[in-house]
């Protein structure tokens, strides 16, 4: 097994199969592809036919990517097989070189935080309001996750739970989470939970906004 050049993330390595002398008829041989890093190659086992001039071009697919991530390789290992035996030679190697420029520093980010400046509310009064607000804005999309987490007010029973994932468009920077509130008859102390931010993409989350907290007003 012969290998070609090095190539770029998202380009096919390229390998020859030899078969010295040249076989009288097509020759089955068996393969082993395998990988350093994660590049989208289809590993694993794989036949390929020699025809009678001798050699076979054998191309591998690497996938691109938007991730920064270590350069790796693609190897191909002819095994053992009936009709032929394998050479020194028997396998191959081609480098992959990532082409994604690594993430900014964490300090040349944006940052995000939670205004919670909002969510004091009576209970059964509409919704407690939380802004996610994002520093400077950004010619690339943010993306976070957002949560809440019963505090002394319980969810399902005081307030109703919100999760998810958002992506904030280029330029754009805040986003209102409304958390609805229930109404119950009881006398009881004033309730809190919380609105937690996580898994920021673009953006970093500020030492002091990750969390939010609501309070609800009793009304009994």
């Amino acid at each position: 097994v012969t290998a070609g050049s090095g190539i770029t993330e998202g380009s096919s390595a390229s390998f020859t199969i030899t078969a010295s002398p040249a076989p009288a008829a097509p020759l089955t041989v068996t393969l082993a592809v395998t990988q350093q890093g994660d590049y989208g190659v289809s590993t694993g086992t794989k036949t390929v036919v020699i025809p009678t001039t001798g050699s076979k071009s054998y191309a591998v697919a690497t996938a691109g990517d938007n991730v920064d991530e270590p350069h790796g390789s693609v190897t191909v290992t002819l095994k053992a097989g009936s009709g032929y035996t394998v050479s020194s030679q028997g396998a191959a190697t081609v480098t992959v070189s990532d082409d994604d420029d690594p993430p900014p520093p964490a300090s040349d980010l944006p940052s995000l935080s939670v205004d919670d400046r909002y969510a004091r509310i009576a209970e059964g009064r509409g919704a407690a309001r939380f802004v996610v607000v994002l520093s400077e804005a950004s010619t690339d999309p943010v993306t976070f996750r957002y949560e809440t987490q019963d505090g002394t007010a319980r969810a399902g029973a005081d307030y109703r739970a919100r999760s998810a994932e958002v992506t904030l468009r280029p330029r754009m920077t805040r986003f209102i989470v409304y958390v609805p509130l229930y109404r119950d008859s009881l006398r009881e102390p004033d309730e809190t939970f919380t609105l937690v931010i996580s898994e920021a993409s673009g953006a970093a989350i500020a030492a002091d906004g990750r969390t939010g907290t609501a309070t609800i007003v009793d009304d009994d």
